[in-house]
């Protein structure tokens, strides 16, 4: 703007120069040629005063301009700086949008899932309750059933532990009539007469004979390390040195070995143990597993 107001000037200038120039020539033609000379001088200097007031003008006119230009260069790199600001802000919102969107995205596949997994574990649920009624009333049954058959066990523990009491009875008939034969054997031996040895039963003499062996049946009272005790002796069949057979119910459980008998118990020692051997357990020198 301020090459245009000199362009201005210069040939306001030049215009001034030649119309100056031009009024001399015309006034040098004519009788008045000083009186319009003088005239066109004061005219110029009056021009050229004013010439240098607009000047001056333009001047103060193109330096507030470019004071105002300047102003406005500031406010506007400013006004560019807070844009960049702000495109910069929004870019970072872009993107934290975009991330709440991708986590709004996963929890709705999350909450899809969980409610999926929660529908399935409502009717695994009602599944597993059906299947515990189910199993609840099997159990009553159960408990019925065992009832009746502690009931039965109980009867049934009565009469073996009568079977048991018989069988030792006649295990000591057996035994005092081991001894009876071989008291008689030893008579026999000795030259006692047939007569005195043979039992007569009404007319009929029944001849002497041995009775078939029992098997022998006790139970485990206690166990100590590599030890064990049992609740039968020498009054029912027991002697040292044999070896009897440990079982619970059809389970084989290892041997006990006899070291020591009394008339009504004995002890030995654990051999071939393949189970867990506690009192109660039952011994026998005969058993068909």
């Amino acid at each position: 703007m301020t090459t245009l107001a000199k362009v201005f000037v210069v040939v306001l200038a030049v215009f001034s120069i030649a119309f100056s120039m031009l009024v001399i020539q015309y006034t040098a033609q004519t009788t008045n040629y000083r009186t319009l000379a003088e005239e066109n001088r004061m005219w110029a200097m009056k021009e050229q005063a004013e010439r240098q007031a607009s000047d001056n003008k333009n001047k103060i006119v193109v330096s507030h301009l470019n004071e105002v230009i300047s102003s406005l260069r500031k406010q506007l790199s400013e006004q560019k700086n807070a844009i960049d600001n702000l495109t910069t802000e929004l870019g970072n919102i872009k993107n934290e949008l975009l991330a709440e969107r991708q986590k709004s995205a996963s929890l709705a596949s999350q909450a899809s899932q969980l409610t999926s997994m929660n529908n399935a574990g409502s009717a695994e649920r009602k599944q597993l309750q059906s299947q515990l009624e189910q199993v609840r009333k099997e159990n009553a049954a159960l408990r019925t059933d065992n009832i009746k058959l502690a009931k039965i066990n109980q009867k049934l523990e009565l009469q073996r532990k009568l079977y048991e009491k018989e069988i030792r009875l006649l295990k000591e008939q057996n035994y005092s009539l081991g001894q009876r034969m071989e008291e008689l054997r030893s008579r026999l031996q000795a030259g006692a007469t047939t007569e005195q040895t043979v039992p007569r039963i009404g007319k009929k003499v029944v001849p002497l004979t041995e009775s078939s062996a029992s098997p022998v049946i006790g139970e485990i009272t206690s166990v100590r390390d590599s030890l064990a005790s049992i609740s039968i002796g020498s009054a029912q069949g027991v002697k040292q040195g044999m070896e009897l057979i440990i079982y619970r119910g059809a389970q084989y459980l290892g041997k006990l070995k006899i070291s020591k008998v009394l008339p009504e118990q004995a002890a030995g020692e654990l051999v071939q143990v393949t189970g867990n051997i506690r009192p109660g357990d039952k011994v026998t020198d005969k058993f068909q597993f």
